[in-house]
């Protein structure tokens, strides 16, 4: 069997199907060819893992599989991560599926020659990744509000231009325009749309300076701030997903 240099070589490989309360185990040796496929829970994982001894794992990447691959590295494994379209052309019966192929299918993937790896990434990268998903989300809502607030106001003849600066350049005239509705219960709900937009323009604010401050000493954010067009934001968000950019064949 062609190996890729990963596996070449190596004894044993695990290969690891993950989820939350159970995770399907196959440990493969390398020299006999015995394969030993089964579902271990949580509260027995690690121990079942180090029990294995340092050697070859592989994981499809996914939103846990970066925790386990940090944590079995600090233990002397070795942690291949694969991206899940990679794995998906590995399954025998892509109608039947189940635990124990998805583990086989990990297995046969991660050792082909020419297979992608997914890049480990540390909890600080992981950290800069999630203030900006959640940055992401308050654009996305105040956007959103932003809509819906124009939507009431044009039912009642007041008009607002688009774009985000009109928006917030008329907010106070809006608000003004507002009071004049006679009905209190009509002008309190519209006041309580203002407040939320508020809000979430004061929480876009905030994700951004503390995404700034987090990479304010990062040489990777500073070389990608050399290129055109790339602002602070764009190039931490660069980093905390590419990192170093070594996973490229042309990265230097």
């Amino acid at each position: 069997m062609i190996v890729n240099e990963v596996a070449k070589n190596v004894e044993k490989i695990i290969s690891i199907d993950t989820a939350k309360n159970s995770f399907q185990v196959l440990v493969v040796n390398q020299k006999t060819g015995k394969k030993k496929n089964t579902k271990v829970q949580r509260s027995k994982f690690v121990e079942y893992i180090l029990k294995q001894g340092p050697c070859l794992i592989f994981m499809e990447s996914c939103s846990a599989s970066q925790h386990w691959a940090r944590l079995f590295e600090s233990f002397g494994f070795t942690v291949k991560l694969i991206a899940a379209q990679h794995v998906k052309a590995f399954l025998r019966n892509r109608r039947v599926k189940n635990d124990e192929r998805d583990a086989e299918a990990i297995y046969k993937c991660g050792i082909q020659p020419d297979t992608k790896f997914v890049r480990i990434k540390t909890v600080e990268e992981q950290t800069v990744a999630l203030l900006h998903t959640l940055r992401k989300a308050a654009v996305s809502q105040r956007v959103e509000l932003s809509n819906r607030i124009r939507g009431i106001l044009a039912e009642f003849g007041i008009v607002v231009a688009r774009g985000k600066g009109s928006f917030n350049s008329e907010i106070e005239a809006m608000f003004n325009e507002c009071e004049k509705i006679h009905d209190v219960y009509l002008r309190s709900a519209i006041s309580s749309l203002f407040e939320d937009y508020h809000y979430l323009e004061q929480r876009e604010k905030e994700l951004s300076e503390k995404i700034e401050s987090l990479n304010k000493d990062n040489e990777l954010v500073k070389i990608a701030l050399t290129c055109p067009g790339v602002g602070p934001l764009t190039a931490s968000a660069i980093v905390a997903e590419v990192g170093d950019a070594s996973q490229f064949r042309k990265w230097s």
